[in-house]
């Protein structure tokens, strides 16, 4: 139980704060609604659930082959979440052109991607931010006496799990919430804004490795 406790307080402290991954997850429900959005934060979670099985397994080991790689890992998250907020700027602004234009930018947002394309997509991204490995490693080291056997794994990587999905899923949950109630323009502010900000993150991301490296 102490385990299980120990995962879902783990997985929520590293879920709630508002980093790019969640920035990306309410853009999904924005554009393509819950029940083609969800998808996203499975991947996402996905992601977790296998870093907190690495930290249990390899423990603190982890921290130290990815600080030794730095500040690649973390140029590279950032190069890549600067590519999606371009595409999705770019997006933006054609699907503003015209009013006969808005009626596909829905449908086509929707079916641009299979799901399982946005959820490789979305695993692809988590595991692209080193923080979230270092995040489990770094917590292992104060967990030696709730984990003590195979089943106190199994607990807290369920408790991680169940705590990043639902996360997750609040923050389609809370897109798609918008994209029913708000005009079409407001959704394309949304977006917009969103990509703005996913732009920030990845500029941030590559400041932050390089400072980290050289300080």
């Amino acid at each position: 139980m102490y385990a299980l406790i120990s995962g879902l307080i783990a997985g929520y402290a590293l879920a709630i704060p508002l980093g790019a991954v969640a920035v990306l997850l309410i853009r999904e429900g924005v554009i393509r609604g819950f029940a083609r959005g969800w998808v996203a934060a499975a991947g996402a979670s996905t992601v977790d659930i296998i870093y907190s099985t690495l930290a249990i397994a390899i423990g603190a080991i982890a921290a130290p082959v990815i600080s030794a790689i730095s500040p690649w890992p973390g140029v590279i998250g950032g190069l890549v979440l600067i590519c999606i907020a371009v595409i999705g700027l770019v997006s933006g602004f054609k699907t503003n052109a015209g009013s006969t234009e808005t009626k596909s930018y829905n449908k086509g947002a929707i079916e641009s991607a299979g799901m399982f394309q946005r959820y490789a997509t979305f695993v692809g991204l988590t595991a692209l931010n080193p923080a979230t490995l270092l995040y489990f490693a770094a917590i292992m080291a104060g967990l030696t006496q709730i984990i003590t056997n195979a089943w106190d794994a199994v607990a807290f990587v369920v408790g991680v799990g169940s705590a990043t999905f639902s996360w997750a899923l609040l923050l389609v949950a809370a897109g798609a919430a918008l994209r029913m109630r708000a005009s079409l323009r407001a959704q394309h502010i949304t977006v917009l804004i969103g990509n703005i900000i996913i732009a920030l993150l990845g500029i941030a991301l590559i400041v932050t490795s390089f400072t980290g490296t050289f300080n």
